[in-house]
């Protein structure tokens, strides 16, 4: 029981960080090449000479999304686990012990 929590501890670890690791590469790549919009314009940092505040830009924005990422995570766990949504994964549970012990 315990060795497959691991496991599975693991393994939603690796897929949070791939995924994090590629979004942000992903994303860091469009803001240096492809930003446009309101919101952290090029006149504002780039086409002033200023690359090093657009990177300080592009860090804190990544911080926001990184934060707001683990904020709405937390509210989804909570949603499923303790809250009115319901788990399938533990309605399936034959065994009312077993599945008391993982809600």
């Amino acid at each position: 029981q315990n060795g497959k929590r691991y496991a599975m501890r693991a393994y939603l670890l690796d897929v949070t960080v791939e995924t994090w690791s590629v979004f942000r590469s992903e994303f860091s790549h469009l803001w240096r090449t492809e930003r446009t919009g309101m919101l952290y314009q090029k006149s504002l940092f780039e086409d002033q000479g200023d690359r090093l505040g657009a990177e300080q830009a592009l860090d804190h924005m990544l911080h926001q999304i990184w934060t707001d990422m683990l904020g709405f995570a937390g509210v989804e766990v909570h949603r499923r686990i303790l809250g009115l949504a319901h788990n399938a994964d533990f309605e399936t549970i034959a065994d009312a012990d077993l599945r008391a012990t993982c809600e």
